[in-house]
């Protein structure tokens, strides 16, 4: 099993163990302060809040993501289309941009695919492909080709322009594909979540059932959610969420 993939499993099981070792806590705690009395449900709510506040912005980030290379998938889509708009009064020559088109969009396709067996497999048993070389350099090839557009000047710096459109995409989606969450939110989130914890087990201080019951829940919640949070910050897992579709109705 991957190193990483038994780091996620630990990660998502510590909310449930610090649960365990709150709820043993509280017990002793108990025994040594008899006359103990329950905080305030508000005390509860406010800590709470914190929590919830941190870990919907740690997801909108991660999210975020996932938007942002859909949009620059669609703004790839609209380039090449407008590359084959432009390559129309080229006549039978039109064929080397429409062939460009075509390789550099099952270039694309091999790439998710590449890291759909990446996550099935595990990163130990696949190593990801490098795109970066005959990617898009195609392209480059056919616009270099003043011969091509038989010294149309305006029609080749337009196909220039819009060639920079797609490498400029191509390049935004793979930096946002290294981005990961820094070490120090989910260190962060873990003490906003213990925290929340704690505070729960002294809202029901003296009913041990209540404290169990509502501590664990708490966990559980807690624990699913650094599960959620490790899985779709690797872009490798999420691929499915990337809409590859859109290149399929370039024409």
């Amino acid at each position: 099993m991957d190193d990483t993939l038994i780091l996620k499993y630990l990660l998502a099981l510590l909310p449930m163990l610090l649960g365990v070792g709150v709820i043993g806590f509280m017990n002793l705690y108990m025994k040594w302060k008899h006359s103990a009395r329950g905080i305030s449900p508000s005390y509860f709510a406010s800590v709470a809040l914190l929590f919830a506040l941190f870990a919907s912005l740690i997801f909108s980030e991660v999210w975020g993501k996932i938007t942002m290379t859909n949009a620059l998938m669609t703004k790839q889509a609209n380039s090449l289309r407008s590359l084959l708009r432009l390559s129309e009064p080229l006549g039978p020559d039109s064929i080397k941009v429409a062939n460009a088109v075509k390789n550099y969009i099952q270039r694309i396709k091999d790439q998710e695919v590449n890291d759909e067996m990446l996550a099935q497999k595990g990163f130990s048993e696949y190593k990801q492909k490098s795109f970066s070389k005959g990617t898009y350099q195609e392209f480059y090839l056919v616009a270099a080709d003043s011969s091509l557009f038989k010294g149309r000047a305006v029609m080749q710096n337009a196909f220039y322009a819009e060639l920079e459109s797609v490498r400029e995409a191509w390049f935004e989606r793979r930096e946002i594909r290294k981005m990961n969450i820094p070490s120090s939110k989910i260190i962060v989130l873990f003490i906003f979540g213990f925290f929340t914890q704690l505070a729960i087990a002294y809202s029901h201080i003296g009913n041990h059932n209540a404290t169990r019951a509502t501590v664990m829940l708490f966990s559980l919640a807690f624990a699913i959610s650094i599960a959620l949070l490790t899985y779709i910050d690797n872009p490798h897992q999420t691929s499915y969420l990337v809409s590859t579709g859109v290149l399929d109705d370039v024409k």
